[in-house]
């Protein structure tokens, strides 16, 4: 079946070639930028940005008002081009989340997901209290955090699916039953054992948890990966 494109480096939703097979197909390096790229924000921020000399329009330098958000949650110097159909190894840009923390002592600040962090101390007051304390923040923040990217990474099967989800949603929000019959087709047509929950679920409810949850590893793709 062939399936026109939507005009951009984000494929049609409704071409299951465009997407990975697996979580297994690409890096996670890679599942970020793919993620990242179909955030809304960074690509407002992307819009806001001013071109790169010599970079042919595919990297710009975020705006002043977008510096922080830059810097504190996309974690990148430049930004790449989300619309565009050229490989990218966004990774090469990522800065080091070290150098964007600095925990006020003696508490320990969210890091937005990175797994560096830099604590301060006050040389006026004793040090030991000080330690302790960050040393039992930062034991609690570390089993928080493994707690969470093993949720994160229980559906990784699914990333494929989620998506063509945020793709749907972009292209137009087909209704839900649109979205299930077409995904049922293709399941009967390709792999049947892709979705077994097409066999069993309510089509408008199944579609609606598949976007909630499609937008929810976006947000956790980009603060974790």
């Amino acid at each position: 079946m062939n399936i026109p494109s939507c005009g951009s480096g984000i494929p049609n939703w409704q071409d299951r070639d465009a997407y990975p097979d697996s979580y297994d197909d690409i890096s996670e390096g890679n599942w970020r930028w793919e993620f990242l790229r179909r955030d809304p924000e960074y690509q407002r921020v992307w819009s806001r940005g001013t071109d790169l000399r010599n970079a042919e329009g595919i990297l710009r330098t975020p705006g002043p008002e977008d510096f922080n958000i830059c810097l504190k949650v996309f974690r990148l110097r430049f930004l790449s081009d989300p619309f565009g159909n050229h490989p990218i190894s966004v990774q090469t840009q990522l800065i080091d989340p070290s150098g964007a923390i600095t925990l006020n002592p003696p508490d320990v600040q969210g890091g937005h997901g990175s797994h560096l962090v830099m604590a301060s101390f006050d040389l006026n007051r004793p040090l030991k209290p000080q330690l302790d304390n960050i040393y039992e923040t930062l034991k609690y923040q570390q089993r928080s955090r493994k707690q969470e990217l093993v949720i994160f990474r229980k559906h990784k099967n699914k990333w494929p699916l989620y998506l063509r989800m945020l793709d749907a949603q972009a292209q137009g929000n087909p209704r839900a039953m649109e979205i299930f019959n077409h995904l049922k087709n293709e399941a009967y047509l390709h792999d049947k054992d892709a979705h077994p929950e097409l066999d069993v679920g309510n089509p408008a409810t199944l579609i609606s948890d598949w976007q909630k949850a499609a937008i929810e590893v976006r947000i956790k793709a980009i603060r974790y990966l």
